[in-house]
């Protein structure tokens, strides 16, 4: 859940839903206190769940 508030954080703050990550993902991991494989896990789930689409570091809130 962290990931995902995150994510809608930035979101709003930009104001699109469609962005490309500004961190590289071993920095949002250590911003975000988890791995860079958790994290990785983590975004395979919320793909899964239909709640995002990534490509990279393209992200497409759903």
């Amino acid at each position: 859940e962290r990931l995902f508030k995150y994510l809608q954080m930035y979101a709003n703050e930009i104001g699109q839903n469609s962005f490309v990550l500004p961190l590289k993902l071993k920095d949002l991991a250590l911003y975000l206190g988890t791995t860079p494989e958790t994290l990785s896990r983590k975004f395979a789930l919320l793909e899964e769940q239909g709640r995002l689409r990534r490509k990279l570091r393209q992200i497409d809130l759903i």
